[in-house]
């Protein structure tokens, strides 16, 4: 599947969501579950370290899962197209890794 497909799928998704529960997505809001989302990673990689018994792998999966599709609906909300959007930071990235390397020959 590819990344334009997978968007518009995503926020199909949500869409049916939005219908179930009478309300629709903003930005805001949509904003708000991604942060509690990342909280959420960021306790299950805290607990892997350092407090393993409580540590849950698939917490943490479901979490990064969340953080993308929140991330994938923000995005379409600002009407960004999330393929373009990747492959321009990839193409800019690119380029500054081509610059440090000439950098540190440099050196």
């Amino acid at each position: 599947m590819d990344v334009k497909k997978l968007q518009r799928k995503i926020i199909k998704s949500m869409t049916e969501w939005d219908k179930l529960k009478r309300k629709k997505y903003v930005p805001e809001t949509a904003f708000y579950h991604l942060v509690e989302e990342v909280g959420e990673l960021s306790k299950e990689l805290v607990n892997e370290r350092r407090r393993p018994e409580k540590y849950s792998k698939e917490k943490l999966i479901d979490a990064i899962g969340d953080i993308l599709i929140y991330t994938v609906l923000l995005a379409s909300l600002y009407k960004v197209d999330i393929e373009k959007l990747i492959l321009n930071i990839i193409k800019q990235d690119k380029k500054r890794m081509k610059e440090l390397k000439t950098q540190l020959r440099k050196k």
